[in-house]
């Protein structure tokens, strides 16, 4: 059974990767080493993913690109999936 992950794609909330993560076929984790989310390790091939972003405060997300992880390469710096994206400028 796949997990499902809605993750982020601009690093320090205004560096948008998400168009680059879509030409590499991949998602990567940005933050600093030492603060990466344990549930990050969790992720695996099988599961799904949604690049999201936020549309302001307290008001929700926008989801822009679904897809579903191919591998993930765990190091103590970083978490890299490599993604098959499915639907990318979603939008939605």
């Amino acid at each position: 059974m796949p997990n499902y992950w809605v993750v982020g794609a601009s690093w320090g909330g205004v560096d948008h990767q998400d168009q680059s993560f879509i030409e590499k076929g991949i998602w990567m984790l940005g933050w600093e080493e030492g603060k990466q989310p344990s549930r990050a390790s969790k992720m695996k091939s099988g599961d799904r993913i949604a690049i999201k972003r936020m549309k302001g405060r307290k008001t929700g997300i926008r989801i822009f690109h679904l897809g579903i992880i191919k591998g993930v390469i765990l190091e103590t710096s970083k978490v890299i999936c490599t993604v098959d994206w499915v639907a990318t400028d979603l939008g939605r």
